[in-house]
């Protein structure tokens, strides 16, 4: 309480209620790990929101999803689209004025050239995980071939997960893209770390 004074200004304070937390990132997720994909294949996706409190929030039935080529990839909702023809094509996802986007290429499997390289598509989901992926060459000439010793492995995004010659170790929330390469023959695929349960 504050008594009046002639003359002199009077001034109190008071408790403010806490702000709600606002979403300030977004990211989109793969559900399972991706390479090219195959024509008449369902992938799932997952969006998460990060708050202005640190906390995660799974927002994918929230989520407006969407394909720049619906004729190459098909959304049905919830994150799930499916390979309709082959072609490049991408997700993306849309979230209180937040997006995000990830390409996709879908091919023929029957159509492939030799020599190509097989993955096993290892993904370690939680930080401070590993999993061993397996790298084998299909040459020109038939058989198979493990070169995953021998292969040059990289993560395209190593805060998110190291590789060494095949073994992931997850290092932080996000999606990479792990490449190898053996005899001037190169593969990739796509996995995400995703956010611990809130």
């Amino acid at each position: 309480m504050c008594a009046a004074v002639i003359g002199s200004g009077c001034s109190a304070s008071y408790p403010t209620s806490p702000s709600t937390p606002v979403p300030v990132g977004l990211q989109l997720q793969l559900v399972q790990p991706m390479g090219d994909a195959p024509v008449g294949s369902l992938y799932a996706f997952s969006a998460f929101v990060i708050r202005s409190d640190g906390a995660w929030e799974d927002v994918t039935s929230k989520t407006t999803w969407s394909s720049p080529d619906p004729l190459v990839l098909q959304s049905f909702g919830q994150g799930r689209f499916f390979t309709e023809s082959v072609g490049s094509s991408g997700v993306k996802a849309q979230y209180q004025g937040l997006a995000d986007f990830v390409d996709v290429v879908v091919i023929n499997p029957g159509g492939q050239p030799l020599p190509r390289l097989n993955l096993t598509m290892a993904a370690p989901g939680a930080v401070g995980a590993s999993a061993q992926a397996k790298a084998v060459l299909l040459p020109a000439a038939g058989g198979s071939i493990d070169v995953t010793a021998a292969a040059a492995w990289a993560s395209s995004a190593p805060s998110v997960a190291v590789v060494d010659r095949g073994r992931l170790t997850a290092m932080g929330i996000g999606t990479t893209r792990i490449t190898a390469s053996y005899a001037d023959v190169t593969s990739y695929y796509l996995f995400s770390v995703r956010p611990p349960q809130q």
